[in-house]
C-alpha cells in the first residue's frame, strides 16, 4: 500500500471516529505545502496516526485565546491521536501552552490536509487531520506568550 493509500484510509478512519463521537461536524480539505522534516514525520507509518488538534477558546468579550510564537499567532494546539482523549489533549494544551482553563463544547471543524513536501514537489501527497475544538474560558489570566484578540478565519493559517 503506497503511503497516500495509507494516509488517506487513516483519515478516513480517524473521521469516523470522530463523527462516532461528536455527530455532525463541518469537513474542508486543503492542500499546503510543508517542511521535509514535517512531510516526513507524517508520512511514516507513526505519523499516519497523528492529528492537529487545536483549541478555540472563547471568553467573555467574544474574543479567542492565541499563543503567540516565531510567525502567526495561532490557537493552542498539539499533535496526538485518534485514540487519544482528545477533549483532555485539548483542556491541557491549552493549560500548558496559555495558563488558562477552558471547558470544551465540541469540534467546531476539521480539515483534511493534503501535505506537500516544499523541498520536492513531486513527491506524493500526504494526508493528515487538523480538528478544532469549541471551548468557553473558565478561569485563569493567560501567561505570556498567550493573548486574547478577536478571531478571523481568513486570517489563520494554523488549522488551514
Amino acid at each position: 500500500m503506497g503511503v497516500v493509500e495509507q494516509t488517506s484510509g487513516a483519515v478516513e478512519s480517524q473521521l469516523s471516529a470522530l463523527e462516532e463521537s461528536y455527530g455532525s461536524f463541518s469537513v474542508s480539505q486543503r492542500t499546503v505545502t510543508v517542511p521535509t522534516a514535517q512531510y516526513e514525520n507524517r508520512r511514516g507509518e507513526d505519523g499516519c496516526q497523528q492529528i492537529d488538534l487545536y483549541a478555540k477558546v472563547h471568553n467573555e468579550q467574544s474574543e479567542v485565546l492565541h499563543v503567540e510564537r516565531e510567525g502567526p499567532t495561532v490557537l493552542p494546539s498539539a499533535e496526538t491521536t485518534i485514540d487519544a482523549e482528545l477533549e483532555r489533549v485539548a483542556r491541557q494544551t491549552v493549560e500548558t501552552e496559555a495558563g488558562v482553563t477552558c471547558q470544551i463544547d465540541g469540534v467546531d471543524a476539521v480539515t483534511i490536509l493534503g501535505l506537500q513536501d516544499a523541498t520536492d514537489t513531486d513527491r506524493e501527497t500526504v494526508y493528515t487531520l487538523a480538528v478544532v475544538f469549541e471551548a468557553q474560558y473558565t478561569d485563569g489570566a493567560p501567561d505570556d506568550p498567550a493573548v486574547w484578540k478577536s478571531f478571523d478565519a481568513e486570517d489563520h493559517p494554523a488549522y488551514a
